[in-house]
């Protein structure tokens, strides 16, 4: 099988829903869509890259088509077991170690780890993203970032969010970041900050590893032109079984979210687990399930989660305020010119990104400055 027959393969039509097959729960789904994926690459002829079929890594040598197909292997194998661990055993523990051992492999099969090759989205310095919040009382940035540690109470288990464990939460427009939190309109609660990354920051770049669906740009970017073949092919190829079982819709009405092992795994892999002679991982781009396949913002529409490094007793995490840059706030009724009240969401949301992007950024304290003595 050619590069350019398997990336035109239906398997990679995303998201699945494994409620529409005749599997009975997610796991066996999964596992099944492992399998065929796995039967795909284990087919693949030899991938030309710079007029070579061999990668040259640090510890060795490996035909390309080789090194996929073993790396698809072991994170199927790991996610597999995760899975089992999670859902058979109700351990969480177990599963993150099985997920983690098999990203990572020992030093002898570092040359294939998955851990080595998933695609990673590094964000641009003047990438910009964007955060809503809604309150009745005007916020300040700080408020706009992550839930201070000292209220984790108050973080709710979501696809990309472990209860308890503060989280930064940002959208590619303001728009996607809207739809994003479900508001019904935007109204005059609501209030928006644009981040980006500090580029003098002694903890950049900020490295996310990419779970967006992007089959559709791989596939306009590679098929008939294999002379573009490079690593990032390699890589998409290598992360697709986690960017399959990370985005399966869930069922609103059950309490259990089997869809949510994954991508939690990944977060708590992320914050906790990272090797250490691996490059640093500080969270994880991933699809909106807000915006259609068929809209064409779709490739551009992305969110981003970004744990906190560490744990703190209260206040910002100190990684993350040096990383990211924030502005103040800006709320519709901030404005330069009023919006009439039936004013659609989407030019609503256009135009308050555009009252952002004048805005300064600044630097946060990771704790509240002390109020002076009167």
């Amino acid at each position: 099988m050619t590069v350019e027959e398997l990336l035109q393969d239906p398997i990679f039509t995303l998201p699945k829903n494994w409620r529409d097959s005749s599997e009975p729960s997610y796991y066996h789904f999964v596992t099944r869509t492992l399998g065929q994926y796995f039967e795909l690459v284990k087919r693949l002829e030899p991938i030309v890259i710079d007029h070579r079929t061999e990668y040259v890594g640090r510890l060795g040598v490996l035909p390309y088509a080789e090194l996929v197909c073993k790396a698809v292997r072991q994170l199927n194998i790991g996610i597999t077991r995760a899975l089992q661990a999670y859902i058979d055993k109700g351990s969480p523990s177990i599963a993150m170690a099985e997920l983690a051992k098999n990203l990572v492999l020992t030093e002898v099969e570092q040359l294939y780890a998955p851990a080595s090759h998933l695609s990673l989205h590094i964000l641009r310095e003047q990438e910009t993203l964007y955060r809503l919040r809604a309150d009745n009382l005007p916020l300040q940035p700080r408020e706009m970032f992550h839930i201070p540690y000292e209220k984790s109470y108050l973080v709710a288990p979501q696809r990309f969010s472990i209860a308890g464990q503060p989280c930064i939460y940002a959208a590619s427009s303001v728009n996607l970041a809207f739809k994003e939190i479900r508001a019904t309109s935007f109204g005059l609660t609501l209030h928006a900050v644009k981040l980006r990354v500090n580029p003098v920051s002694k903890y950049a770049p900020v490295v996310l590893v990419d779970l967006r669906n992007r089959v559709e740009e791989v596939r306009a970017t590679y098929l008939g032109k294999p002379h573009r073949y490079d690593g990032q092919l390699i890589k998409f190829l290598v992360t697709w079984p986690l960017i399959m079982a990370a985005s399966i819709p869930t069922e609103p009405k059950e309490t259990f979210h089997a869809e949510y092992i994954i991508p939690h795994l990944m977060l708590e892999w992320i914050r906790s687990h990272q090797p250490e002679n691996a490059p640093r991982l500080d969270g994880i781009a991933f699809s909106s399930s807000r915006v259609s396949l068929t809209d064409p913002d779709y490739l551009n529409a992305y969110n981003v989660v970004i744990p906190v490094h560490h744990w703190e007793k209260k206040g910002l995490c100190p990684v993350r305020t040096s990383q990211l840059l924030i502005s103040a706030p800006v709320t519709r009724a901030m404005l330069p010119v009023a919006l009439p009240a039936n004013t659609p969401d989407r030019e609503v949301t256009h135009q308050v990104q555009l009252a952002l992007e004048p805005l300064e950024l600044h630097e946060l304290a990771p704790e509240n400055e002390p109020t002076p003595a009167q």
